[in-house]
């Protein structure tokens, strides 16, 4: 549904120009004398003078001390690190500013409700399944069920397997059963992407009246975006909601009009998923926009399946109890910057994005990910995904770099990548790169290349991992096994038996195996060759992966 009283850009303006938790902050701060409240460091006065000398230098130290009041930098940043003082509302149950603040992200956003999250989005994606099964369970989400009433057993979840791993956490926190549907995968640039929607619509009739929500990732790590509109309505169809990892996409609400009117290179529709149909959708407002690292939001769209009272009662399972004023003072900005001033800022990004597409596209040896690259593995070209060309993937085989040979060739000259993986790089462009950085990336990555033997590139990025279609469905859900006792045992050993672990290849961090699964020598294999090309393993216990926690 589109929110009401928006402009022809779908913006709802009014009132834009305020800041209110922003200005409550400078506000309550000024008419602080002595604080006799948390936190410890007392606005700043007792900063450790390792952490100020470390980031602000000895003089800047040594200025400091000499004039309290002014302080340096960092200590007056820190005189709005304050708490739940009168004049500055709670976030666990806002009444004031921070209410002010939220509704005024959810105009710009184009959502119905937003929530601040202050513990990333990984607390909003698993405030939103624990909404959906709870709803479910309590018999009160909105819409039919496909024609069947809701099941009194385990509810289910719907989900790829290229989900981040915070999704997986919250079907642990849930005790909800996971049913994978696999997504689509390039092996070109050995990515996982969308799902298959024949294969959603039969995991949607097949468990009928059993499905408390469907979570998909959109876009992904590396920029792709899923055609949510068909999704949802999918989902609807069988009166289930949809919840989106937009963790990747907040800048999409304004940045997709720009790039849809004038960018040939991008394929498919580039929306934000609160205009689309999704019932939850959470952002990390500090990935693309600019907020400070660990600030989210999660939007309720308007015509949500969803209750916001469910969203309510979720978030305080997940979020703290003594949030960080600062991160959400930073929302509030971010959100400011972004509903004030959106052509300017973001039709320099799309700028800087397509000229460096256009300039790494020509150096020899690196194929940078395009529509026509996704479109070339799927058979249902009609249904062809978008790409967000401020997320920039350059395969390196062919220059004879894996990814993490690549990133590490780049960082010799100062220029570090989101990501690396066996056969790509990851770039994050946002609204604070510049030309400048564009052409010392370019420059690198010419020097990097240059004179360098490709004659080894067929065994680069060898790595590939297990067909996700072909994973173990176990009997138990993710809670269950994460109760059950387990042991150790050396990997070569572990072959055969049940994983109790979550073992995830970093980055992006999606699990190749969860607790309950079964151990095979692919997925051995794979993990190991992994690790041998530069990558890394989180989630097990033994990150070095000789040895294996199981289940007894």
């Amino acid at each position: 549904a589109t929110p009401p009283g928006c402009g022809e850009d779908g913006l709802d303006r009014s009132g834009q120009e305020r800041t209110p938790l922003v200005d409550a902050l400078v506000a309550v701060a000024g008419e602080v004398k002595a604080p006799f409240f948390v936190p410890g460091h007392k606005m700043g006065r007792g900063l450790p003078s390792r952490l100020e000398d470390g980031f602000m230098g000895s003089t800047a130290a040594a200025a400091a001390d000499a004039d309290a009041d002014a302080g340096s930098p960092l200590r007056r940043l820190l005189r709005f690190d304050l708490t739940e003082i009168p004049g500055l509302d709670n976030l666990a149950d806002p009444e004031d500013v921070i209410l002010d603040a939220q509704r005024l992200a959810a105009q710009a956003f184009r959502a119905k409700k937003t929530w601040f999250l202050v513990n990333g989005s990984t607390s909003g994606i698993i405030a939103g399944i624990l909404a959906c099964v709870a709803q479910f369970q309590r018999g009160a989400t909105k819409g039919g069920s496909g024609g069947s009433a809701p099941s009194p057993g385990v509810p289910k979840v719907i989900l790829p397997r290229n989900v981040h791993k915070s999704a997986i956490h919250g079907l642990v926190t849930s005790g909800a059963r996971p049913i994978w549907v696999p997504p689509h995968y390039n092996p070109d640039f050995d990515i996982s992407h969308g799902i298959d929607m024949d294969q959603l619509e039969s995991a949607l009739y097949d468990h009928r009246g059993e499905v408390a929500c469907v979570v998909i990732v959109s876009p992904t790590y590396d920029g792709v975006l899923a055609n949510i509109e068909e999704i949802s309505r999918f989902c609807h169809e069988y009166g289930v909601p949809l919840v989106v990892d937009e963790a990747h996409g907040a800048h999409l609400a304004q940045f997709s009009r720009l790039v849809n009117d004038g960018d040939p290179k991008s394929n498919g529709k580039l929306d934000t998923a609160t205009v689309q149909g999704a019932d939850v959708v959470v952002q990390s407002t500090h990935k693309c926009l600019s907020s400070f690292t660990q600030s989210a939001m999660l939007h309720l769209p308007y015509g949500s399946l969803i209750e916001s009272s469910s969203i309510d009662s979720a978030i305080p399972l997940v979020q703290s109890s003594s949030p960080s004023y600062l991160l959400m003072a930073s929302l509030d900005a971010a959100r400011w910057q972004y509903a004030q001033v959106p052509n300017l800022l973001l039709q320099n990004l799309r700028n800087i994005s397509i000229y460096a597409r256009d300039q790494i596209s020509e150096i020899p040896g690196l194929n940078v990910l395009d529509s026509a690259a996704l479109a070339s593995i799927r058979t249902d070209t009609t249904n062809a995904p978008a790409i967000d060309p401020s997320r920039i993937v350059v395969a390196c085989t062919r220059a004879g770099f894996s990814g993490f040979e690549f990133a590490a060739a780049l960082e010799r000259s100062g220029i570090y990548v989101e990501m690396a993986s066996s056969k790509c790089i990851t770039l994050a462009l946002s609204l604070g790169n510049s030309v400048r950085d564009v052409e010392l990336l370019v420059a690198a990555m010419r020097e990097s290349t240059s004179g360098r033997a490709s004659s080894k590139h067929a065994e680069m990025g060898s790595t590939t991992f297990p067909n996700f279609s072909l994973i173990h469905h176990p009997k138990i859900t993710p809670r269950e096994a994460f109760m059950l006792p387990s042991t150790k045992v050396a990997t070569s050993d572990a072959i055969g038996k049940i994983s109790a672990e979550t073992i995830c290849p970093y980055p992006p961090g999606i699990p190749v195996l969860l607790p309950g699964e079964k151990i095979t020598q692919e997925i051995i294999h794979s993990l190991l060759a992994f690790l041998s090309e530069g990558g890394k393993i989180v989630g097990a216990e033994d990150s070095s992966l000789r040895t294996l926690n199981v289940f007894r």
